[in-house]
């Protein structure tokens, strides 16, 4: 069954960093798909099949080999913890003494995009994917809902303040959420560290991104799920040049 479930949003985080034991060749299952999609991510090309084999064991060597690590060819703790190191970069706590949340979220966004989250091993899935999904992924899981409320959920933790929207999965969900909370904004303007939502002709809305800094007419946005012409079923998180006009706003403050 799906995980609908935000209350705990760092679980899918806890999922994808844990080290569960050795493994190595003979493995089966989700732990040598892990293991698979983060070689890719790292620029090795297994196929990610849930098998750990012979290729994938020659793949482990050439990763182990480039981080000065012992090639044995089984992904130990150590192993393990250089292939996962750009998850846990991502979400490295930010100290929040200071700041407004609207700069957190700005800083966590940006953190985010240094280590180019990414789809890898098929359509809206991968340890990043399903990071921000707190643990799903799959063709049907459009994850730009789930980064957005990452960034947002980060950000207030960092912070301590509650959060000024109910954090989803679903773009719809998050503007119905806003305006019930007198957050939604149709007029703009576009401020840095505010939610951005799409809307469509049928009066929903399509996609969503953090606004990272305004320029002149147009703001740099943060985005999952999306490409280099800001489509909204795109292969990545990056940052997209924006016309507000075209978009309405979420107000992280109030």
């Amino acid at each position: 069954m799906a995980n609908r479930d935000f209350s705990k949003p760092l679980a899918g985080v806890s999922a994808e960093l844990a080290f569960h034991g050795s493994i190595g060749i003979g493995a089966h299952g989700m732990a040598a798909r892990r293991v698979q999609e983060w070689l890719v991510y790292h620029g090795q090309r297994p196929v990610i099949d849930g098998d750990f084999g012979p290729a994938t064991e020659r793949y482990v060597r050439v990763f182990q080999s480039s981080e000065s690590l012992p090639q044995t060819g089984i992904v130990d703790a150590t192993t393990w913890a250089k292939l996962t190191a750009p998850l846990y970069r991502a979400m490295r706590p930010i100290d929040g003494t200071g700041k407004t949340v609207n700069g957190l979220v700005v800083a966590y966004a940006k953190q985010h995009l240094v280590e180019k989250p990414a789809e890898i091993g098929g359509p809206n899935d991968g340890p990043f994917v399903r990071a921000y999904m707190i643990g799903n992924g799959g063709r049907i899981w459009q994850w730009c809902a789930g980064f957005s409320s990452m960034m947002l959920s980060l950000a207030c933790t960092a912070a301590g303040v509650p959060m000024p929207i109910k954090p989803s999965f679903g773009v719809p969900e998050l503007a119905r959420s806003a305006k019930a909370r007198g957050r939604f904004s149709a007029d703009g303007p576009p401020i840095p560290g505010d939610v951005f939502v799409i809307p469509t002709a049928t009066g929903s809305w399509s996609h969503t991104g953090i606004v990272l800094e305004v320029r002149g007419d147009r703001f740099l946005s943060a985005e999952g799920n999306t490409n280099a012409e800001g489509g909204s079923d795109g292969v990545c998180a990056r940052s997209v040049l924006r016309n507000p006009a075209r978009c309405d706003f979420i107000r992280v403050a109030p």
